[in-house]
């Protein structure tokens, strides 16, 4: 673990007024996501030179529901430039996942921030979508269209 890419993102925190924990060398936060996910928690994973921002929905996908649910997430996934999501077949957690490389510890301000936020954003702009078809409502292709029409309007 980079201790001064850990520092930094310590110090963007508190300045933000976030609170957090931090567990075994990594850093835990709870957020409020709008729309029908609710809560999200977030955890930072610092690594030598890079560090990973995983944003894990509370809820679990079922197993029936997995095969769809991973269908919308790779169609979610086509094309996005920073990030992707990820699901655990063997238990049905979904988590976006953001790399922010941290190269000679050059990291600013708005880099932390964006690492936060933006995995937040993809929760609140596909998530109605994961939860239709964790609720057996629509069907992947119709539930990315809808998904991205609404934020491109």
């Amino acid at each position: 673990m980079n201790k001064i890419i850990f520092n930094k993102i310590l110090q963007r925190l508190k300045s933000k007024e976030l609170k957090y924990s931090v567990q075994k060398d990594v850093i835990i936060l709870n957020m409020d996501i709008s729309g029908v996910i609710g809560k999200a928690t977030i955890i930072i994973d610092i690594l030598d030179k890079a560090y990973v921002t995983y944003t894990v929905m509370s809820s679990k996908v079922d197993e029936k529901h997995r095969a769809l649910v991973a269908e919308y997430l790779h169609r979610a996934n086509y094309g996005l430039l920073f990030g992707n999501f990820e699901m655990d077949y063997n238990d049905g957690e979904i988590r976006y996942k953001l790399i922010t490389d941290c190269e000679d510890n050059n990291l600013s301000d708005y880099a932390i921030d964006r690492s936060v936020i933006l995995p937040c954003l993809m929760l609140e702009k596909y998530g109605n979508g994961i939860i239709k078809l964790m609720l057996d409502f629509g069907n992947p292709k119709d539930l990315i269209k809808e998904a991205e029409d609404k934020v491109d309007k």
